[in-house]
C-alpha cells in the first residue's frame, strides 16, 4: 500500500475545478430557465451582447426560483 501525498494546493484546485463547473452548468441551466420563463414569447430588441448579458445576469440572480419553474413549466405543458 503506498501512500500517496497530497499538497494543500493540490487540494485546492480539485475544490476550485468542482466549485467553477457546478458554476458554469447552473449559469447554462439559470440563461435556459429565463428565457423558459421571463423572456418566453417576448420580442427583445437590443444587441446580441446586451440581450445575452441580461438573460445570463437575470438567470443568475434569480436561478434558484426559475429553474424549478422552468423544469416544472416544461413537465406539465403540451
Amino acid at each position: 500500500p503506498t501512500c500517496q501525498k497530497t499538497t494543500i494546493n493540490e487540494t485546492y484546485e480539485e475544490d476550485d475545478l468542482m466549485e467553477m463547473f457546478v458554476f458554469i452548468v447552473y449559469s447554462a441551466l439559470a440563461y435556459w430557465a429565463a428565457g423558459q420563463t421571463i423572456y418566453a414569447n417576448k420580442i427583445q430588441i437590443g444587441t446580441m451582447k446586451n440581450i445575452f448579458l441580461n438573460r445570463l445576469v437575470v438567470g443568475i440572480l434569480l436561478g434558484v426560483i426559475l429553474i424549478p419553474v422552468a423544469i416544472l413549466k416544461k413537465l406539465f405543458s403540451h
